[in-house]
């Protein structure tokens, strides 16, 4: 007999999820991270069920749907804290894999070793993996700092309420599955980390119109396999957001590197500029901010003292790049008066290593009245305003990815951000980000997959003319030519 006051969900998980409580027994998908998110997600549903929300912002549908909560008795309590009255739990129906996320750097069989600035703790080098840098300067050996991949393939979620009207709502044919499609969970969520979605769920049709397939063997036996995976995830993000920029030493007739002042030189492997750069100037008619902190920060040549007092001389080399590439339409090249914060607006990257000048930019969420005030304003979270989804599909063999738009005018739009830089000169930048008048996360996508040249067949995106010819036959080009080819077949 079916219990009226109880719904069960089996779960299928696509990506392994980075955990801080991998030592726990069972560590996976916590009951106490899916909550919150499900209740904000219903709140949400219940204002674009009950009254107009087709103008509002997601963070106003959410505080309607909290008054709507509140009137309809769903909330737990007298309503204080805005959860919703029922319990939710998950089950690990499989083995529950728990894996080391980096490798050891080595060399002849010996563990490269490292003391750590912080504490002067000696750590082992760990190399890097892709769109996750949390774990570098942790201690691999240490449980309570070091963060492992977790992954249950099958799980179970059960929901329990004796409030008939929310248990109403959790029963609404495909709102369970809505949200496992549009939500990823735990660590580096937004790029593809911690995804889960219900069995057999068929993805709404409204959500593939951007998504593209990777292909896949199968899901790994370690999951440190699916390094390759996240590779090309991360690819796809950067041509989104900062560019792709990639080079390797350049090697002498013997296959030896060239060394220039104690440098190796470096050749362009590929180089793709940052699509959102690109909507920024053919759509909002604003100079790149990477140009406008490089105009305020780097480019004179200047002096800095490192941590052994020692001074340094860094060439500002500004006018330099700008001429090294003269023919090509980049970043560097393109000047305005009007001057935004753009590239921020897909995800707030508060430290940069800027790692060419030696320095670290930082940028704090200010008032925007006085560049050179030290009192900054109350630091808010701004959440990616979309997620890339992978869904593996082991029938065809090949990861499913979504771009699940998460807020369409997203909270950082219309701030202020005060820019500095580590090594402390007194020099301070203002910029702001555009207001969601000038700027919407589904015009950028449209735009960049989708609008052509005026009275023309080619889209002003066309990869042919956007990258350079002789970069055209690398592997990174094939794979972002493929997807774009993908998204553009749906219409």
């Amino acid at each position: 007999m079916n219990n009226p006051y109880q719904l069960s969900f089996k779960l299928k998980q696509h990506t392994p999820i980075i955990h801080f409580q991998h030592n726990q027994e069972g560590a996976t998908l916590r009951a106490s991270e899916v909550k919150p998110k499900l209740d904000r997600f219903l709140m949400i549903k219940l204002c674009e069920e009950m009254s107009e929300s087709s103008n509002m912002s997601l963070a106003e549908k959410y505080e309607m749907g909290k008054k709507i909560a509140i009137k309809k008795d769903l909330l737990i309590g007298n309503g204080n804290h805005p959860a919703l009255n029922y319990k939710l739990s998950i089950l690990n129906l499989s083995e529950v894999k728990i894996e080391l996320i980096n490798k050891v750097k080595s060399a002849n069989g010996v563990i490269k070793k490292k003391g750590r600035e912080s504490d002067r703790r000696i750590i082992a080098e760990l190399e890097s993996y892709p769109l996750f840098f949390g774990n570098l300067d942790k201690d691999i050996d240490d449980p309570n700092e070091y963060k492992k991949f977790a992954f249950c393939e099958d799980l179970e979620m059960k929901l329990c309420s004796l409030n008939s009207d929310l248990m109403d709502l959790l029963k609404k044919p495909g709102l369970i599955a809505e949200f496992l499609f549009t939500n990823n969970f735990g660590t580096r969520q937004s790029k593809g980390f911690g995804s889960y979605t219900v069995l057999d769920a068929q993805i709404p049709e409204n959500l593939c119109k951007y998504s593209y397939n990777i292909s896949h063997n199968k899901l790994p036996e370690k999951l440190s396999e699916l390094k390759s995976f996240f590779e090309q995830i991360k690819i796809f993000y950067n041509c989104l957001r900062a560019g792709l920029h990639l080079k390797r030493p350049k090697k002498n007739e013997r296959g030896e590197k060239i060394f220039v002042n104690n440098k190796p030189e470096m050749t362009d492997v590929f180089y793709f500029k940052s699509l959102i750069f690109f909507y920024a100037k053919q759509k909002l008619k604003v100079q790149w901010e990477k140009k406008t902190i490089k105009e305020m920060f780097f480019k004179d040549n200047y002096s800095i003292k490192d941590k052994n007092g020692i001074e340094k001389h860094i060439t500002g080399r500004l006018c330099e790049q700008i001429e090294k590439r003269k023919n090509i339409d980049g970043p560097l090249h393109y000047s305005q008066i009007k001057k935004l914060l753009i590239k921020d607006t897909l995800g707030l990257s508060s430290l940069e290593n800027w790692q060419s000048y030696n320095e670290t930019i930082s940028k704090i969420q200010s008032d925007g009245k006085d560049p050179l005030s030290k009192d900054k304003i109350e630091i808010q979270r701004f959440q990616t305003p979309f997620i890339l989804k992978p869904i593996y599909n082991y029938k065809e063999k090949s990861f499913k990815v979504l771009i699940v738009i998460k807020d369409n005018s997203p909270i950082i739009l219309d701030k202020y951000f005060q820019i500095e830089r580590k090594s402390g000169r007194p020099k301070s930048l203002n910029l702001k980000t555009p207001d969601c008048q000038q700027f919407k996360i589904s015009d950028f996508l449209s735009f960049i997959f989708f609008e052509k040249e005026p009275n023309s067949i080619n889209y002003l995106v066309h990869l042919p003319k956007y990258v350079e010819d002789k970069f055209q036959n690398t592997t990174e080009y094939k794979f972002i030519e493929n997807i774009f080819e993908q998204i553009r077949t749906k219409l």
